[in-house]
């Protein structure tokens, strides 16, 4: 996720559907996610979860569903956090004096160049296959999640919610315990372990599995509890193991790879909610309310806070399941030792979804 800053020293920012470059300082409309479409070419998806559009005509909105011809660019970098975008039409993306976007430019000079800066703070690096940075989230990992506004961790205990699905409550809470810890699974539908030591990338679908009570992260269309009437969905535990449903999927929004310590959003494949947490806490509870909302702003945004490998070191790790064909005496004996240690206990089932 990035601010995008123009030779004028202000930042793009969407209003509606519109877009310009006059923003003062870089607010949660500011933010810009940068699908990779191959061959170096993006697409921008703005913080309405709507993408930016270059017209043939040089009119530059933000309304599109969905990234064709018109929604992806050609990445030009130029140097350190500086780049352009060239267009469909062949034609660049300009920031004129008065903070009017138009794609008309032929070629790049001032006016057509534009920083990204990471709401994180840090700048996203490709890496070879096979080379693990030691921040790069992989399937198979254990990880602890933060809400990157409050700093509390997301959360979930052998407790159910008191009303609504009546299944197993998620917070995001103060502390730091093993409540804590989630593991990334491939989605509902698919082995628990096929893609174990595969990078996690903007796009992923994923099941994220809460370690202790062994049951997965999930949302429905049953109103949230501090206030059910603002559109915003319960999120709770549910099932466990491969026995969950389509509602334990959730699509991982970030840039490029999913690094510890950089901002992403996790959207509900079914409802298309945003993972959300804020200053209210439930009134049966003393710890902050998670929700997904169809709505985007900055309390959508998690970063991951600790990674633990869970046996699995990095893509195609040497103690994961991808490595087995390649070294299947070694590997063998390490992922069945991994695998004794980090088996939890199984849970006891929830009835079916209300």
């Amino acid at each position: 996720m990035f601010h995008i800053k123009t030779a004028h020293g202000k930042f793009l920012v969407v209003k509606g559907n519109d877009i310009d470059g006059n923003n003062q300082s870089a607010g949660p409309r500011c933010v810009f996610h940068f699908e990779e479409k191959g061959g170096g070419k993006v697409a921008l998806k703005c913080h309405t979860g709507k993408y930016l559009c270059m017209e043939s005509s040089g009119r530059v909105i933000c309304d599109r569903g969905s990234a064709g011809g018109w929604e992806t660019f050609q990445f030009e970098s130029k140097g350190g956090n500086r780049f352009a975008l060239r267009s469909d039409h062949g034609k660049y993306l300009c920031c004129e004096g008065g903070g009017n976007l138009i794609a008309n430019r032929d070629s790049v000079g001032a006016w057509e160049t534009f920083e990204r800066h990471s709401v994180g703070g840090h700048q996203h690096q490709h890496h070879g296959q096979g080379q693990w940075n030691g921040r790069e989230v992989t399937y198979g990992m254990r990880i602890k999640i933060k809400h990157q506004k409050t700093n509390h961790h997301l959360h979930s205990h052998a407790i159910n919610y008191p009303d609504g699905s009546r299944q197993q409550q998620v917070t995001c809470f103060s502390g730091n315990d093993d409540n804590d810890l989630w593991e990334i699974k491939g989605p509902h539908g698919e082995r628990d372990d096929q893609h174990n030591g595969e990078v996690v990338r903007s796009g992923s679908v994923v099941r994220v599995e809460h370690v202790k009570t062994h049951k997965n992260l999930h949302s429905h269309n049953i109103a949230a509890h501090t206030n059910p009437g603002q559109g915003q969905h319960e999120v709770s535990c549910y099932q466990a193991d491969e026995r969950g449903d389509g509602n334990d999927n959730w699509r991982v929004e970030c840039t490029g790879a999913l690094n510890k310590g950089e901002p992403f959003r996790l959207i509900h494949c079914a409802t298309n909610g945003a993972l959300h947490s804020h200053s209210r806490t439930y009134s049966f509870i003393n710890q902050q309310e998670v929700t997904s909302t169809p709505e985007r702003d900055a309390n959508d945004f998690f970063v991951v806070d600790e990674i633990r490998s869970g046996g699995h070191a990095g893509p195609h790790g040497n103690m994961g399941a991808a490595m087995a064909g390649a070294m299947a005496g070694m590997a063998g004996a390490m992922a069945g030792m991994a695998a004794m240690a980090m088996a939890p206990g199984l849970a006891q089932q929830q009835p079916p979804p209300q």
